[in-house]
Protein backbone atom coordinates (compact mmCIF):
# COMPACT_ATOMS: atom_id res chain seq x y z
CA UNK A 1 0.00 0.00 0.00
CA UNK A 2 1.37 3.42 -0.82
CA UNK A 3 1.64 5.83 1.94
CA UNK A 4 0.08 9.17 1.95
CA UNK A 5 1.66 11.60 4.00
CA UNK A 6 -1.22 13.39 6.23
CA UNK A 7 -2.17 16.62 6.57
CA UNK A 8 -3.53 18.88 9.38
CA UNK A 9 -6.11 21.43 8.78
CA UNK A 10 -8.69 23.62 10.93
CA UNK A 11 -11.43 24.76 9.14
CA UNK A 12 -12.56 28.40 8.56
CA UNK A 13 -15.47 28.50 10.90
CA UNK A 14 -17.28 30.52 8.62
CA UNK A 15 -17.31 28.25 5.71
CA UNK A 16 -18.75 25.25 8.29
CA UNK A 17 -21.82 27.69 9.40
CA UNK A 18 -22.45 28.73 5.57
CA UNK A 19 -22.66 24.43 4.80
CA UNK A 20 -25.09 24.46 7.66
CA UNK A 21 -26.95 27.48 6.32
CA UNK A 22 -27.52 25.80 3.12
CA UNK A 23 -28.15 29.25 1.42
CA UNK A 24 -27.20 29.17 -2.74
CA UNK A 25 -24.11 31.52 -3.20
CA UNK A 26 -20.95 30.71 -3.71
CA UNK A 27 -19.24 30.42 -0.35
CA UNK A 28 -22.10 27.69 0.24
CA UNK A 29 -20.61 25.75 -2.84
CA UNK A 30 -16.93 26.21 -1.48
CA UNK A 31 -18.49 24.88 1.71
CA UNK A 32 -20.08 21.95 0.30
CA UNK A 33 -16.95 20.86 -1.81
CA UNK A 34 -14.84 21.11 1.12
CA UNK A 35 -17.05 18.69 2.91
CA UNK A 36 -16.89 15.88 -0.06
CA UNK A 37 -13.41 16.84 -0.19
CA UNK A 38 -12.84 16.35 3.49
CA UNK A 39 -14.48 12.53 3.13
CA UNK A 40 -12.90 11.75 0.71
CA UNK A 41 -9.59 12.16 1.66
CA UNK A 42 -9.08 10.24 4.90
CA UNK A 43 -5.19 11.61 5.20
CA UNK A 44 -6.51 14.49 6.30
CA UNK A 45 -7.31 15.50 10.08
CA UNK A 46 -9.59 18.14 10.59
CA UNK A 47 -9.82 20.63 13.30
CA UNK A 48 -12.84 22.77 13.90
CA UNK A 49 -12.91 25.55 17.29
CA UNK A 50 -15.35 24.27 20.12
CA UNK A 51 -16.96 28.23 19.35
CA UNK A 52 -17.77 27.19 15.83
CA UNK A 53 -19.45 24.19 17.34
CA UNK A 54 -21.34 26.50 19.62
CA UNK A 55 -22.62 28.62 16.85
CA UNK A 56 -24.25 26.54 14.77
CA UNK A 57 -25.83 24.43 17.62
CA UNK A 58 -26.79 25.51 21.28
CA UNK A 59 -25.10 23.19 23.61
CA UNK A 60 -28.16 22.87 25.53
CA UNK A 61 -29.52 20.91 22.55
CA UNK A 62 -27.10 17.52 23.32
CA UNK A 63 -26.52 16.82 20.09
CA UNK A 64 -24.60 13.92 19.93
CA UNK A 65 -21.45 15.07 17.45
CA UNK A 66 -20.26 11.19 16.66
CA UNK A 67 -23.49 10.85 14.97
CA UNK A 68 -23.28 13.47 12.49
CA UNK A 69 -20.70 15.06 9.84
CA UNK A 70 -18.50 16.20 12.60
CA UNK A 71 -17.65 12.31 13.59
CA UNK A 72 -14.66 12.96 11.62
CA UNK A 73 -13.32 16.04 13.10
CA UNK A 74 -11.46 16.95 15.77
CA UNK A 75 -12.95 20.01 18.17
CA UNK A 76 -10.19 21.92 19.58
CA UNK A 77 -11.38 23.45 23.02
CA UNK A 78 -10.59 27.30 23.43
CA UNK A 79 -8.32 27.52 27.13
CA UNK A 80 -7.53 30.15 28.88
CA UNK A 81 -4.15 30.14 27.89
CA UNK A 82 -5.59 30.72 24.07
CA UNK A 83 -7.79 33.08 24.70
CA UNK A 84 -4.78 35.40 26.33
CA UNK A 85 -2.87 34.75 23.47
CA UNK A 86 -6.11 35.74 20.70
CA UNK A 87 -6.58 38.84 22.57
CA UNK A 88 -2.81 40.03 21.29
CA UNK A 89 -3.85 39.91 17.77
CA UNK A 90 -5.60 43.48 18.15
CA UNK A 91 -5.88 43.96 14.03
CA UNK A 92 -7.79 40.75 13.69
CA UNK A 93 -11.23 39.82 14.79
CA UNK A 94 -11.57 37.55 17.84
CA UNK A 95 -13.13 34.54 15.48
CA UNK A 96 -9.83 34.15 13.03
CA UNK A 97 -7.52 35.25 16.00
CA UNK A 98 -9.36 32.15 18.16
CA UNK A 99 -8.21 30.12 15.08
CA UNK A 100 -5.24 30.67 14.40
CA UNK A 101 -4.13 30.02 18.24
CA UNK A 102 -6.00 26.84 18.07
CA UNK A 103 -4.54 26.55 14.77
CA UNK A 104 -0.56 27.29 16.38
CA UNK A 105 -1.16 25.00 19.14
CA UNK A 106 -3.04 22.22 17.50
CA UNK A 107 0.29 22.12 14.69
CA UNK A 108 -1.75 22.35 11.86
CA UNK A 109 -0.35 22.83 8.57
CA UNK A 110 -3.07 25.27 7.21
CA UNK A 111 -6.52 26.77 7.85
CA UNK A 112 -9.10 26.31 4.93
CA UNK A 113 -11.01 29.59 4.13
CA UNK A 114 -11.95 31.67 0.98
CA UNK A 115 -11.15 35.22 2.91
CA UNK A 116 -7.22 34.51 3.59
CA UNK A 117 -7.18 38.95 4.40
CA UNK A 118 -9.08 37.94 7.59
CA UNK A 119 -6.10 36.21 8.98
CA UNK A 120 -3.40 39.32 8.28
CA UNK A 121 -0.20 38.35 7.14
CA UNK A 122 1.65 37.05 10.19
CA UNK A 123 0.04 33.53 10.05
CA UNK A 124 3.32 31.42 9.77
CA UNK A 125 4.16 28.79 10.25
CA UNK A 126 0.68 28.36 9.64
CA UNK A 127 -0.67 28.69 5.57
CA UNK A 128 -3.90 29.35 4.50
CA UNK A 129 -5.25 27.62 1.73
CA UNK A 130 -8.12 28.50 -0.56
CA UNK A 131 -10.52 24.90 -0.87
CA UNK A 132 -9.33 24.53 -4.47
CA UNK A 133 -5.72 25.30 -3.52
CA UNK A 134 -6.30 21.80 -0.61
CA UNK A 135 -7.46 19.95 -3.89
CA UNK A 136 -4.47 20.71 -5.79
CA UNK A 137 -2.11 19.70 -2.86
CA UNK A 138 -4.06 16.79 -2.19
CA UNK A 139 -3.48 15.59 -5.42
CA UNK A 140 0.54 16.22 -5.59
CA UNK A 141 0.71 14.82 -1.95
CA UNK A 142 -0.47 11.18 -3.56
CA UNK A 143 2.66 11.56 -6.24
CA UNK A 144 5.57 9.32 -5.03
CA UNK A 145 7.91 11.87 -4.10
CA UNK A 146 11.20 12.08 -6.71
CA UNK A 147 14.52 12.93 -5.23
CA UNK A 148 15.61 16.49 -4.75
CA UNK A 149 17.94 16.51 -8.22
CA UNK A 150 14.69 15.80 -9.96
CA UNK A 151 12.62 18.29 -8.48
CA UNK A 152 15.24 20.94 -9.32
CA UNK A 153 15.93 20.21 -12.76
CA UNK A 154 15.98 23.71 -14.56
CA UNK A 155 14.22 22.59 -17.64
CA UNK A 156 12.52 19.40 -16.81
CA UNK A 157 10.61 16.75 -18.96
CA UNK A 158 8.22 15.75 -16.72
CA UNK A 159 6.01 17.49 -14.13
CA UNK A 160 7.37 18.47 -10.92
CA UNK A 161 5.82 16.96 -7.40
CA UNK A 162 7.37 20.03 -5.68
CA UNK A 163 6.95 24.04 -6.39
CA UNK A 164 10.48 24.62 -6.93
CA UNK A 165 10.55 24.82 -10.66
CA UNK A 166 9.89 27.67 -12.85
CA UNK A 167 9.86 26.77 -16.66
CA UNK A 168 8.20 30.38 -17.88
CA UNK A 169 7.83 33.76 -17.20
CA UNK A 170 4.94 35.39 -15.84
CA UNK A 171 3.39 37.14 -18.87
CA UNK A 172 3.39 33.75 -20.64
CA UNK A 173 1.77 32.67 -17.57
CA UNK A 174 -1.04 35.39 -17.68
CA UNK A 175 -1.87 34.67 -21.36
CA UNK A 176 -2.83 31.49 -20.73
CA UNK A 177 -4.56 32.26 -18.16
CA UNK A 178 -6.18 35.06 -20.05
CA UNK A 179 -7.49 31.66 -22.29
CA UNK A 180 -7.95 29.50 -19.22
CA UNK A 181 -10.50 32.80 -18.22
CA UNK A 182 -12.46 32.56 -21.23
CA UNK A 183 -12.87 28.66 -20.97
CA UNK A 184 -14.69 29.18 -17.95
CA UNK A 185 -15.73 26.26 -15.67
CA UNK A 186 -15.51 23.87 -18.24
CA UNK A 187 -11.99 24.17 -18.98
CA UNK A 188 -9.86 23.90 -22.65
CA UNK A 189 -8.07 20.73 -23.95
CA UNK A 190 -4.61 20.81 -24.17
CA UNK A 191 -4.58 21.11 -27.67
CA UNK A 192 -6.92 23.73 -28.28
CA UNK A 193 -4.88 25.89 -25.45
CA UNK A 194 -1.39 25.38 -27.58
CA UNK A 195 -3.20 26.92 -30.66
CA UNK A 196 -4.93 29.81 -28.79
CA UNK A 197 -1.21 30.83 -27.64
CA UNK A 198 0.10 29.76 -30.82
CA UNK A 199 2.68 27.42 -28.63
CA UNK A 200 4.25 24.27 -29.63
CA UNK A 201 2.59 21.52 -27.64
CA UNK A 202 5.92 20.84 -25.94
CA UNK A 203 5.92 24.38 -24.41
CA UNK A 204 2.31 24.19 -23.98
CA UNK A 205 2.82 21.34 -21.43
CA UNK A 206 5.48 22.84 -19.62
CA UNK A 207 2.80 26.17 -19.07
CA UNK A 208 0.58 23.77 -17.85
CA UNK A 209 2.96 22.17 -15.54
CA UNK A 210 3.40 25.70 -13.81
CA UNK A 211 -0.15 26.47 -13.70
CA UNK A 212 -0.51 23.40 -11.54
CA UNK A 213 2.23 23.63 -9.73
CA UNK A 214 1.47 26.73 -8.54
CA UNK A 215 -2.15 25.60 -7.91
CA UNK A 216 -3.40 28.23 -10.71
CA UNK A 217 -4.81 25.83 -12.52
CA UNK A 218 -5.92 22.07 -12.73
CA UNK A 219 -6.79 19.27 -15.09
CA UNK A 220 -9.83 17.53 -14.58
CA UNK A 221 -10.97 13.94 -14.96
CA UNK A 222 -11.58 14.20 -18.60
CA UNK A 223 -8.38 15.96 -19.90
CA UNK A 224 -9.51 19.55 -19.65
CA UNK A 225 -6.95 22.35 -18.52
CA UNK A 226 -9.37 24.62 -15.52
CA UNK A 227 -8.46 27.62 -13.78
CA UNK A 228 -8.50 28.06 -10.10
CA UNK A 229 -12.35 28.67 -9.56
CA UNK A 230 -10.88 31.40 -7.51
CA UNK A 231 -8.60 33.45 -10.43
CA UNK A 232 -11.83 33.11 -12.19
CA UNK A 233 -13.30 36.47 -11.44
CA UNK A 234 -10.11 37.92 -9.21
CA UNK A 235 -9.08 41.34 -9.34
CA UNK A 236 -5.41 42.76 -9.86
CA UNK A 237 -4.80 42.86 -6.33
CA UNK A 238 -5.93 39.17 -5.47
CA UNK A 239 -3.58 37.99 -8.66
CA UNK A 240 -0.83 39.17 -7.16
CA UNK A 241 -1.36 38.48 -3.40
CA UNK A 242 -1.92 35.00 -4.75
CA UNK A 243 1.24 34.61 -6.24
CA UNK A 244 3.24 36.40 -3.38
CA UNK A 245 1.33 33.74 -1.41
CA UNK A 246 2.62 30.15 -3.23
CA UNK A 247 6.07 31.82 -4.45
CA UNK A 248 7.07 32.73 -0.38
CA UNK A 249 7.03 28.47 -0.11
CA UNK A 250 9.21 28.07 -2.76
CA UNK A 251 12.90 27.21 -1.75
CA UNK A 252 14.95 29.58 -4.25
CA UNK A 253 12.90 32.37 -3.82
CA UNK A 254 13.30 32.01 -0.03
CA UNK A 255 16.82 32.46 -0.44
CA UNK A 256 16.73 35.33 -2.75
CA UNK A 257 14.28 37.23 -0.51
CA UNK A 258 16.55 36.63 2.58
CA UNK A 259 19.98 37.98 1.00
CA UNK A 260 17.71 41.52 0.24
CA UNK A 261 16.19 41.27 3.26
CA UNK A 262 20.15 41.03 4.73
CA UNK A 263 21.62 43.10 2.18
CA UNK A 264 18.71 45.59 1.14
CA UNK A 265 19.53 44.73 -2.38
CA UNK A 266 21.08 42.04 -4.90
CA UNK A 267 22.19 42.71 -8.22
CA UNK A 268 21.45 40.63 -11.24
CA UNK A 269 25.14 39.04 -10.90
CA UNK A 270 24.01 38.52 -7.03
CA UNK A 271 20.51 36.53 -8.07
CA UNK A 272 23.14 34.61 -10.98
CA UNK A 273 25.23 33.52 -7.81
CA UNK A 274 22.28 31.99 -5.70
CA UNK A 275 21.01 30.52 -8.65
CA UNK A 276 23.60 28.58 -9.34
CA UNK A 277 24.54 27.48 -5.69
CA UNK A 278 21.23 26.62 -5.23
CA UNK A 279 21.41 24.59 -8.31
CA UNK A 280 25.22 23.14 -8.19
CA UNK A 281 24.09 19.17 -7.57
CA UNK A 282 24.29 19.07 -11.35
CA UNK A 283 27.25 20.85 -11.69
CA UNK A 284 28.64 24.31 -13.09
CA UNK A 285 25.39 25.69 -14.85
CA UNK A 286 26.33 27.80 -18.35
CA UNK A 287 25.70 31.47 -18.00
CA UNK A 288 23.16 32.02 -20.51
CA UNK A 289 20.84 29.49 -19.12
CA UNK A 290 21.51 31.07 -15.19
CA UNK A 291 20.46 34.42 -16.94
CA UNK A 292 17.31 32.77 -18.58
CA UNK A 293 16.32 30.95 -15.24
CA UNK A 294 16.59 34.28 -13.48
CA UNK A 295 14.81 36.19 -15.80
CA UNK A 296 11.57 33.88 -15.64
CA UNK A 297 11.97 33.88 -11.79
CA UNK A 298 12.46 37.61 -11.38
CA UNK A 299 9.35 38.32 -13.65
CA UNK A 300 7.12 36.39 -11.18
CA UNK A 301 9.00 38.11 -8.11
CA UNK A 302 8.32 41.30 -9.73
CA UNK A 303 4.62 40.34 -10.32
CA UNK A 304 3.62 39.07 -7.30
CA UNK A 305 5.17 42.22 -5.90
CA UNK A 306 7.64 40.61 -3.90
CA UNK A 307 10.22 42.54 -5.73
CA UNK A 308 11.19 45.66 -7.06
CA UNK A 309 13.66 46.30 -10.34
CA UNK A 310 15.57 49.45 -9.73
CA UNK A 311 17.67 50.71 -13.40
CA UNK A 312 20.57 52.31 -11.54
CA UNK A 313 23.39 54.38 -13.68
CA UNK A 314 25.64 50.80 -13.61
CA UNK A 315 23.73 47.71 -12.71
CA UNK A 316 20.53 46.16 -12.32
CA UNK A 317 19.21 45.92 -8.27
CA UNK A 318 16.29 43.83 -6.83
CA UNK A 319 14.41 45.21 -3.81
CA UNK A 320 11.98 45.03 -1.93
CA UNK A 321 8.78 47.06 -3.08
CA UNK A 322 8.33 50.16 -0.48
CA UNK A 323 4.99 49.82 -1.12
CA UNK A 324 3.15 46.90 -0.43
CA UNK A 325 1.88 46.32 -3.50
CA UNK A 326 3.23 47.21 -6.10
CA UNK A 327 0.40 46.89 -8.54
CA UNK A 328 -0.92 50.32 -7.28
CA UNK A 329 2.38 52.18 -8.62
CA UNK A 330 2.89 54.60 -11.88
CA UNK A 331 5.51 51.89 -12.94
CA UNK A 332 3.59 48.92 -14.16
CA UNK A 333 5.11 46.82 -16.64
CA UNK A 334 3.40 44.65 -19.16
CA UNK A 335 3.28 42.03 -16.31
CA UNK A 336 1.01 44.35 -14.80
CA UNK A 337 -1.21 45.08 -17.39
CA UNK A 338 -1.73 41.89 -18.42
CA UNK A 339 -3.11 40.91 -15.04
CA UNK A 340 -5.34 43.95 -15.53
CA UNK A 341 -7.05 41.30 -17.78
CA UNK A 342 -8.14 39.50 -14.57
CA UNK A 343 -9.93 42.71 -13.24
CA UNK A 344 -13.35 41.19 -12.87
CA UNK A 345 -15.43 41.62 -9.67
CA UNK A 346 -17.02 38.21 -8.33
CA UNK A 347 -20.96 38.35 -10.08
CA UNK A 348 -23.28 38.13 -6.78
Amino acid sequence: MKYIKPIKILVDSDLIEEYFLNRNNRRYLYAERLIQIIFCHPELKVYLTKRCINNIFDPEDGIDLSMSEFRNFNICCISKEIRQKARQWSDLKIEAALELECGFAEGVTAIISEEPDKYGKQTSPIRIWYVDQLLSILRLNSIPVRSRESQLCIFPTEPSSSKEVIRNTAKVIVEALKVLKTAGNTGITPELLSSELNRSAKTTQSIIWDLENFFMAYTNKIGMVCINQDLLGSKTEDISNYLSMVLRDNLLVKEILKEIELKQSITESGLDYIIKRFHSYGGELKGKTVRSYRCRITSWLIAAGLVEKKNNYKFVTFVIPRSENVFKTDSQNDVNKQLDLFDLQYSS
